[in-house]
C-alpha cells in the first residue's frame, strides 16, 4: 500500500510529460497568411510561405488543382515581398512585388522598388504581364472584366482605366511598342487632383470619393469629390500642417481607407513608432475615435468587409512576414462575426452571386484556418491553415476572469491543458508594458506550454490596451510598482483554483515580460519557484538613457516610466541588476546579440552581478539574432531550452 502511495506522489510531483508536438511546429513561419476569392467563386488566390520563401498560389475550387504564380527565383532576393494583390476579374490577378535594399543603420539610404504584374490564370500555364509605369493599383473593377484603375502621381496626379490585354510580357517590349500599350493618356483618365497623390479612395461602386495628396505648399491634404465619376471636382476638406512652435504632434492620424458608405475614414497614427492603432475619422465633425489596436506588429494595410466595407482586419508585418490578422470585434462596428465558444468565424470574401464565401476561423487553441462555404451546404471545405502541422494536435481550455487591485479590475486569461489534473503554472507577462495586450486569439507560446501540460496565465495588467483608456492610463509610472502587483494578485487568484498547483509556479516573459518575471521572483520567492527573462530590461536607467531612443520616445518614457535625471534612485530601486543579491530562485537569462530594442548590455550586466555574488543562473545567448529571437529555428531552440528549464525547476515542490 505504501509503495502505491509513493508511486502516486511521484507521478503527481513529476515534471509534465514532454510536449508531443516539437517547438519547431509552434514557432515556424506560418503557411497560409492571406487569401482572396475570384468574383465567380471558382478560384482562390493565397499567399503562402515555404522554407522562408513567399509564394502566390491559385487554387481551383472545382478540382483543387493548384498552381504557383510566383515562386523561388521569380522574386529578386529574399528581401522582396508581395505587398498587394487582388482579382481583376475571374481569370486575372494583379500583384505588386516590392524589393528592399537596406542601407546602413540610421542613414537614409534604404531604398525600395516596386513592380506591378498581371497574371492570366484562365488557361493552362499562367501568362504574366508587367506594368512599367510607376504607380499603384487603386481599384480592380471586378464588374469590368480585364480592366482596373491605376494611379500615377506627379505635380498633377491622375487615375487611369487600364486594359490588361494591351500590356506586354516582362522583358518583351520592343523599341517601337508603346509602354503599357500607350494607355496612360487623357482618353483613359478617370479623375485627377493637383499635387502629388499618395492614396485614392474609391467606393464599392468604383466611383472616386477622395484623394490624399500634397498641395502646392507641400502640405498633406485631403480632398473629396462630388458627383458621379468625380465630376464635381476636388474640394479640399482638411490639411495637416506643422505645429507653429515646431514641436511634433503626439498623434498624426492619416486616412487610409473609406469606412463603408458612411463618408468617414479609417486612419492610422503615423506618429507611432510602429503603426498599430486604427482610428475612425469624421472630418465633417472633426472627430477621431480609436476603434482597434493590433498587438506588437506594424500595420501595412486594412482589411474591409465584403458586405459593407467596415473594418474586419489588418495586414501586418510580423518578423518580415506579411500576415493578415482578423478581428473578433471592433469598437463601434458589428461585422458578420459568428462566435461559437472560444472560436470565431468571419466572412472574408464572396462570389458575385453569393453562392460561395471565403471564411476565416480562429480560436484560442485553433490557429487560423481558411474555409470555403457553399450555399445550401452546412459543412465548409478546408482551404488552408496558418499552421497545418498543428492540426488536431492541440487542445486546451480558456478561462477569462478579473481580479481587483487597488480599486481597479485587472483582466486575465488562464489557459488550462485538456483533461483533469493539478497543473503546474507558467505566468507569462506580456511586453510593452503600456499599450500592449493579450487577447483570446491563438498564441503560440501559450499553446506550446499548454500542450506540454502547463497552465498558462496572461495578465492584462494596468497599462494594457484593448480594454479601456482608464486601464491603460493607470500604467503610468507603474513599471516596477502596481503592474507587478497586478500580476502577483492574479497569480494568487488562479493558484486558488483546483486545477492549478500553487506549489509549482514559474514566471517567464520577453522584453518587459522578462523584466517582470525576474522582479516577481525577487519580490515573491515564496510563490514563484523560478523565472526566465528573455531580452529583459535589467537596468531601467540604462533603458531610459539609450541613444537609440527618438525624441518622441524620450518624451513617452519620461511620462510613462520615469525621468532618469530626476528619479534616478527610484528607477535604480526597481532594476534587477541592483537587486541581484536578492535572487534566491533559479533564473534563466536569454538575449540576442543583435537586439536593437533592449540592448544586450542589460543581460550582460545582470550576468556579471550574479557571477560576482556567486548566484546560480543559466545563460542563453544567441549572437546573431535580434529582439524577436530570429526565425523559426532559433525561436524553436529558445523555447525548447525554456521548457527544459521550467521542467527541471517545477519537477517537485521546493
Amino acid at each position: 500500500m505504501k509503495y502505491r502511495i509513493f508511486l502516486l506522489l511521484a507521478c503527481l510531483l513529476a515534471p509534465p510529460a514532454s510536449a508531443e508536438v516539437p517547438a519547431a511546429q509552434f514557432f515556424t513561419q506560418p503557411d497560409y497568411t492571406s487569401a482572396n476569392l475570384s468574383p465567380d467563386g471558382q478560384r482562390v488566390a493565397a499567399i503562402r510561405y515555404r522554407d522562408g520563401m513567399q509564394l502566390l498560389e491559385v487554387r481551383a475550387v472545382a478540382d483543387d488543382a493548384r498552381r504557383l504564380l510566383v515562386e523561388e527565383g521569380d522574386i529578386p532576393g529574399r528581401e522582396a515581398t508581395i505587398r498587394a494583390w487582388d482579382w481583376i476579374d475571374n481569370r486575372h490577378i494583379i500583384f505588386q512585388v516590392t524589393a528592399v535594399k537596406k542601407g546602413i543603420e540610421d542613414l537614409l539610404d534604404t531604398r525600395t522598388s516596386s513592380q506591378w504584374f498581371v497574371a492570366d490564370v484562365g488557361g493552362g500555364e499562367p501568362v504574366l504581364k508587367q506594368i512599367l509605369t510607376r504607380g499603384w493599383l487603386v481599384d480592380p473593377l471586378p464588374a469590368e472584366p480585364g480592366k482596373f484603375l491605376f494611379a500615377k502621381s506627379g505635380s498633377y496626379s491622375k487615375v487611369y482605366r487600364i486594359d490588361t490585354a494591351r500590356l506586354s510580357a516582362p522583358g518583351k517590349l520592343n523599341k517601337l511598342a508603346a509602354v503599357d500599350g500607350g494607355q496612360f493618356v487623357p482618353s483613359n483618365e478617370v479623375c485627377s487632383v493637383e499635387g502629388y497623390a499618395v492614396r485614392w479612395f474609391f467606393d464599392r461602386q468604383g466611383e472616386v470619393r477622395a484623394a490624399l495628396h500634397f498641395d502646392r505648399e507641400g502640405e498633406l491634404s485631403l480632398s473629396t469629390f462630388g458627383g458621379e465619376g468625380g465630376e464635381g471636382g476636388a474640394e479640399l476638406i482638411y490639411r495637416w500642417t506643422d505645429s507653429p512652435d515646431g514641436q511634433e504632434e503626439s498623434r498624426r492620424v492619416i486616412p487610409v481607407a473609406l469606412a463603408g458608405e458612411t463618408g468617414k475614414f479609417y486612419g492610422l497614427d503615423f506618429n507611432e513608432e510602429e503603426e498599430r492603432s486604427i482610428y475612425l475619422l469624421d472630418f465633417a465633425r472633426d472627430t477621431e475615435k480609436l476603434v482597434r489596436k493590433v498587438d506588437s506588429y506594424k500595420i501595412v494595410d486594412l482589411i474591409l468587409s465584403p458586405e459593407d466595407g467596415t473594418l474586419i482586419g489588418a495586414r501586418t508585418l510580423r518578423n518580415a512576414t506579411l500576415v493578415d490578422e482578423y478581428f473578433r470585434q471592433v469598437e463601434g462596428v458589428t461585422p458578420s462575426v459568428r462566435v461559437s465558444g472560444d472560436e470565431f468565424t468571419l466572412d472574408l470574401d464572396r462570389s458575385s452571386d453569393d453562392a460561395v464565401r471565403l471564411q476565416y476561423r480562429e480560436g484560442h487553441d485553433l490557429p487560423g484556418q481558411y474555409l470555403l462555404r457553399f450555399r445550401g451546404s452546412q459543412q465548409p471545405r478546408h482551404v488552408g491553415s496558418q499552421y497545418p502541422a498543428l492540426s488536431g494536435k492541440i487542445d486546451s481550455r480558456l478561462v477569462e476572469d478579473r481580479v481587483e487591485v487597488e480599486g481597479l479590475e485587472i483582466p486575465y486569461l488562464l489557459t488550462l491543458p485538456a483533461g483533469p489534473g493539478k497543473f503546474p503554472l507558467i505566468v507569462l507577462p506580456h511586453g510593452g508594458p503600456v499599450d500592449v495586450f493579450d487577447d483570446r486569439n491563438y498564441d503560440p507560446i501559450t499553446q506550446y506550454f499548454a500542450a506540454a501540460g502547463y497552465a498558462v496565465l496572461r495578465v492584462n495588467f494596468r497599462g494594457s490596451s484593448g480594454y479601456s483608456e482608464a486601464l491603460k492610463e493607470a500604467g503610468k509610472k507603474q513599471w516596477g510598482g502596481l503592474i507587478l502587483e497586478d500580476i502577483y494578485r492574479a497569480t494568487l487568484a488562479v493558484t486558488g483554483r483546483r486545477e492549478v498547483d500553487a506549489n509549482r509556479v514559474c514566471a517567464l516573459g520577453i522584453s518587459y515580460g522578462g523584466y517582470a518575471s525576474a522582479m516577481l521572483s525577487i519580490l515573491h520567492p515564496e510563490l514563484y519557484r523560478c523565472a526566465a527573462s528573455v531580452a529583459g530590461v535589467t537596468d531601467v536607467n540604462l533603458m531610459l538613457n539609450s541613444p537609440r531612443l527618438s525624441e518622441r520616445q524620450v518624451e513617452w518614457t519620461r511620462e510613462y516610466v520615469g525621468d532618469p535625471a530626476r528619479e534616478y534612485e527610484q528607477l535604480k530601486a526597481i532594476s534587477p541588476v541592483y537587486l541581484a543579491e536578492r535572487f534566491t530562485r533559479p533564473l534563466l537569462i536569454a538575449h540576442g546579440g543583435e537586439d536593437k530594442v533592449v540592448d544586450p548590455e542589460h543581460s550582460h550586466r545582470l550576468k556579471l552581478m550574479l557571477q560576482r555574488l556567486d548566484k546560480p543562473f543559466e545563460w542563453y545567448f544567441e549572437p546573431g539574432v535580434g529582439h524577436d529571437f530570429g526565425g523559426a529555428e532559433t525561436k524553436a531552440a529558445l523555447f525548447t531550452r525554456l521548457k527544459s528549464f521550467v521542467d527541471t525547476n517545477l519537477a517537485e515542490s521546493r
